[in-house]
């Protein structure tokens, strides 16, 4: 796992592992860039497939927040409390 996969950081300075996502310690909702921060990809490449409609996002006025429930499934994740 790359280092910038390993800690993901919000606009709130909360920050998150991919342990974390798995174990279901975040929030319902993250900000793109701590989400491109836990798949290893840069905040625009985000931003890019949530315009192509490929990337599941909820629109809050300005900001755009990813469903951690969908970034879960996205990535083949099971969260922990599935049998």
């Amino acid at each position: 796992m790359s280092n910038l996969a390993e800690r993901a950081v919000d606009g709130e300075s909360n920050s998150y592992t991919l342990a974390d996502l798995r174990a279901g310690r975040v929030p319902a909702t993250l900000p793109v860039k701590a989400a491109a921060a836990l798949i290893g990809v840069a905040g625009s490449t985000v931003y890019e497939a949530v315009a192509r409609g490929t990337m599941p996002a909820l629109r809050v006025g300005k900001r755009i927040l990813i469903p951690t429930e969908r970034l879960l499934s996205l990535l083949d994740i099971e969260p922990a409390d599935a049998p």
